[in-house]
């Protein structure tokens, strides 16, 4: 393959080859993923897209990327596929478990800044896993710009104090690219701390790269209870919170619980006011 691009575009391909082989013969040599995943080390992924022409769907499955690559043909095809889904605009998609590896993304395009390193989606959904949360945030404030909505899904009954802290920071960080962030759990204590943080950082920082609608979804199995810091607010009600570092920036809050089945389910919006 290296030889006929070599032959259709001559020079310009061979100045290409040697701006980035080092860097790829690195990924090679380093066996870094494309993937980051939980999964045994030995599964391929297929990526499934579906287009709606003429008012039908149609699904189109790529052929198996290389999850390793082996050898600077496989580094190109990476790059060539990526470049072209970075051009694309879609409506939805949902990682399981799953997203592209940052750290490959920047060895193939070198940091490129004539091409967009982002994925644009106005809807986007993300099963995580408590140990790849770390690789899911880079991912995220790197390389996705969503014009709608972003949802967290976390399958696991617990959630770490260190991705308790990576998950504030995408939604402390994210105003650029997020306009609204979602994250829905089964574990009540977890994303309570996160609450928390949240309204330390909206009470007492400066808070001008939050995620401007920030919502928890989550089950309980005692009574919420509301930072100290908000008092004001009240189960179930609207209510607002200044900024202290700008008092015209306000946030209003929907905190709400009821009972389904036995079970306490907590809903709580957050969304910012600028007056």
């Amino acid at each position: 393959m290296v030889d006929l691009l070599l032959i259709r575009f001559g020079e310009l391909f061979r100045i290409f080859l040697i701006t980035f082989v080092f860097q790829w013969k690195k990924a090679i040599s380093e066996s870094i993923f494309l993937f980051s995943n939980s999964f045994e080390s030995h599964r391929k992924f297929v990526i499934e897209m579906e287009k709606l022409l003429d008012g039908n769907n149609h699904f189109c499955s790529l052929s198996t990327l290389p999850n390793i690559p082996k050898n600077i043909e496989e580094m190109i095809i990476l790059r060539c596929w990526l470049e072209k889904i970075f051009n694309y605009a879609f409506e939805y998609v949902y990682f399981n478990e799953i997203v592209f590896n940052p750290e490959l993304i920047n060895l193939l395009f070198d940091n490129d800044k004539t091409i967009p390193l982002q994925f644009n989606i106005q809807e986007c959904c993300l099963l995580t896993e408590n140990n790849k949360l770390d690789d899911i945030s880079k991912f995220t404030l790197n390389h996705l710009t969503i014009s709608e909505s972003l949802t967290f899904n976390f399958k696991q009954t617990d959630i770490t104090e260190k991705n308790i802290n990576i998950l504030f920071k995408i939604l402390t960080n994210g105003r650029q690219r997020l306009p609204k962030v979602c994250l829905n759990s089964f574990n009540s204590v977890d994303l309570a701390k996160l609450y928390d943080l949240i309204i330390q950082c909206i009470t007492t920082s400066d808070c001008s790269k939050i995620v401007p609608i920030i919502i928890l979804n989550y089950i309980s199995s005692s009574t919420f209870q509301l930072n100290k810091r908000s008092e004001n607010i009240k189960i179930g009600t609207f209510d607002c919170v200044a900024n202290i570092y700008n008092p015209k920036v306000k946030f209003s809050f929907c905190n709400e619980q009821w009972i389904d089945n036995g079970i306490v389910r907590i809903h709580v919006r957050i969304m910012k006011v600028e007056l």
